[in-house]
C-alpha cells in the first residue's frame, strides 16, 4: 500500500462528481442523473472507511456508480411495468416479460463483463417493453 491515504470526501466529490453525473445522465437521462449522483456519493461517504487500498478508489467509485445506475433503471422499469399493468396490460404481456427477463445469462464471464452485459440487456429489454404488444410478442 505504500502509506497512501484516501483524499477527504470533499476532494473525492470534486474529482469524481462530473464523471458520475455524466454516466448517470447517459444511461438514465438528465432528469434522474442528479438524484442518482447524490445517491452514489451518499454510498461513498458511508463506505469510504471500508476501502482498504486507496489505489482502487476510482474503480470502486465506478462500481458503485454502475450498480446505483442499474438499480435506478430497475426501479424505473418496475414503475413502467406497474403503470402498464394499471393501464390494462394482459397476463400474456406479463408472461412475455418474464420470458425476456430469463434471456440474461452470465456464465463464463468476468464480473465486469457480466455487469456490462446485464446493463446492455436491461437497456434492450426496456426498448422491447415499449413496443406494442403484438410486436413485443414476436421477440418473445
Amino acid at each position: 500500500m505504500g502509506g497512501e491515504t484516501l483524499p477527504d470526501f470533499a476532494r473525492i466529490y470534486e474529482i469524481h462528481h462530473r464523471r458520475v453525473l455524466a454516466y448517470a445522465a447517459k444511461h438514465l437521462g438528465s432528469d434522474e442523473a442528479q438524484d442518482v449522483a447524490q445517491e452514489v456519493f451518499a454510498k461513498i461517504a458511508r463506505s469510504l472507511g471500508t476501502l482498504a487500498d486507496p489505489t482502487k478508489l476510482a474503480p470502486w467509485i465506478d462500481a458503485i456508480t454502475r450498480n446505483t445506475v442499474r438499480d435506478a433503471a430497475r426501479r424505473r422499469s418496475t414503475r413502467v411495468d406497474r403503470a402498464d399493468a394499471r393501464a390494462g396490460r394482459g397476463q400474456q404481456d406479463a408472461e412475455n416479460d418474464a420470458v425476456l427477463a430469463r434471456v440474461v445469462h452470465t456464465g463464463g464471464r468476468t464480473p465486469e463483463e457480466s455487469a456490462i452485459r446485464s446493463e446492455m440487456v436491461e437497456c434492450y429489454l426496456g426498448y422491447v417493453r415499449r413496443l406494442p404488444p403484438n410486436y413485443r410478442e414476436v421477440y418473445v
